[in-house]
């Protein structure tokens, strides 16, 4: 995945400016930052890993029972199957 160091820089800036990182600087270098995930931001990954993980799990499991492999492991077509509890299906 190729970033731009600009890219990196503007993210890093709006995850400071939410207060879900904190920054440190090395004395020797001051180019270099040491980016760490704050209080704010753990409380938010662990509130994700918990409540909104399990949801995508979920949906990406309903979505991969739509697919018919091949032999080869290469997704072939779509399969017309009505995954209950959805409002989607592929006819």
């Amino acid at each position: 995945m190729r970033i731009s160091r600009p890219a990196i820089t503007k993210n890093v800036d709006r995850l400071l400016d939410a207060g879900l990182i904190k920054i440190a600087r090395r004395a020797a270098d001051r180019r270099q930052r040491i980016v760490s995930v704050s209080a704010a931001g753990r409380r938010i990954l662990e509130f994700s890993q918990r409540e909104v993980r399990p949801l995508v799990e979920a949906a990406v499991k309903d979505v991969w029972k739509l697919w018919v492999w091949s032999v080869d492991g290469v997704p072939s077509r779509l399969h017309p199957v009505e995954v209950p509890g959805t409002h989607y299906g592929i006819a």
